[in-house]
Formats: structure tokens, C-alpha cells, sequence
């Protein structure tokens, strides 16, 4: 197996790890490798393969990610609504808590 190709297996490995940072570096070094090393047209074709299932791998990470996100601001909302409702019901009621 081609260097490239070990390097951009890691990388797939990372991304699905996400560990964004080692994604980074495996492409770096692939770059430096791609330069050096001879890559014939079959080589070339399963690295970009390769690279399409990184990026769909990435993409589901993204996806996830700002599906936690979401519900994060929605979990946030709902804290400051019951925080609001006990506020307002503590004052009706003339009750203070001590700081």
C-alpha cells in the first residue's frame, strides 16, 4: 500500500474518532508524501475514494454536532423559562432567597 494511502486511512480513522487534529496532520504529511512519491492513476483513484469517505464521515460528525448544539440551546431555553416562572412565582409570594 502507497504511503498516501496508509496516511489517508489514518485520517479516516481520526475523523471517525474525531480526533480533528490528527485529520490535520495525516493530510499534511500526505501532501509531503504525494510530492516525493509517485502516484499512478490507480493509486490516485482510491485515494480520492478515500477522501470522499473521509469528507461524508466528517460531514455525519458536523451533522451530529450541531444536532447537540441544537438541543443544547433548546435544553438552555427551557432552563431560563423555568428559572423565569420560579423567579416570578418566588416574588408573587414574597419569597427572597439569601444570596
Amino acid at each position: 500500500m502507497h504511503a498516501a494511502e496508509r496516511l489517508t486511512h489514518a485520517a479516516l480513522d481520526a475523523v471517525q474518532a474525531g480526533d480533528w487534529a490528527l485529520v490535520g496532520l495525516c493530510y499534511v504529511e500526505r501532501e509531503r508524501c504525494l510530492a516525493t512519491l509517485p502516484v499512478d492513476r490507480t493509486i490516485a483513484a482510491r485515494l480520492l475514494a478515500l477522501d470522499e469517505q473521509v469528507r461524508r464521515a466528517a460531514h455525519v460528525a458536523q451533522a451530529a454536532l450541531a444536532e447537540q448544539l441544537a438541543e443544547s440551546a433548546r435544553t438552555r431555553r427551557h432552563l431560563l423559562q423555568i428559572k423565569a416562572v420560579h423567579g416570578a412565582a418566588d416574588r408573587a409570594s414574597g419569597f427572597h432567597r439569601a444570596a
